[in-house]
């Protein structure tokens, strides 16, 4: 399956203390084995970077985290040009989310494919959107 994942996800599966790690990580190894893909705006990976260095404080970390993320062979980070900016933008105002978070929606919209994250206010505005991700495992 297609997917288009929010790097609330990326971050709980790289940080064990995190409620949904478990689930998070379930799902970056079936991007690993293959047995689902993703598509990704290339704006998650510098929030992944940046959220592994703000909550660790270790450069080092966040920059082995985004290489780990580079190298699955069954995750994309598509670019952000001025196709999907115009894109990003209708998703941000018709569901007044964030910036960032209008990107990555709006990549699902555009591959009509569902969104997984752990971000609720993103998942309750993308819903008439977008399909969302059923994660197994994950905390309610």
């Amino acid at each position: 399956m297609l997917l288009v994942v929010d790097s609330s996800v990326f971050v709980a599966a790289f940080r064990p203390e995190e409620p949904a790690h478990q689930a998070a990580r379930s799902l970056l190894l079936s991007l690993r084995s293959g047995e689902n893909a993703a598509d990704c705006p290339l704006t998650v990976l510098l929030e992944v970077g940046a959220a592994i260095r703000r909550r660790t404080g270790s450069q080092e970390l966040a920059s082995r985290v985004v290489q780990l993320l580079r190298d699955v062979d069954h995750l994309r980070f598509s670019p952000f040009d001025a196709l999907s900016g115009a894109s990003a933008l209708h998703v941000a105002l018709a569901t007044a989310l964030r910036g960032m978070d209008a990107i990555v929606v709006a990549r699902a919209v555009d591959l009509g494919a569902p969104l997984a994250s752990f971000d609720l206010e993103m998942l309750q505005r993308a819903q008439p959107l977008v399909p969302l991700f059923a994660f197994t495992g994950a905390p309610a």
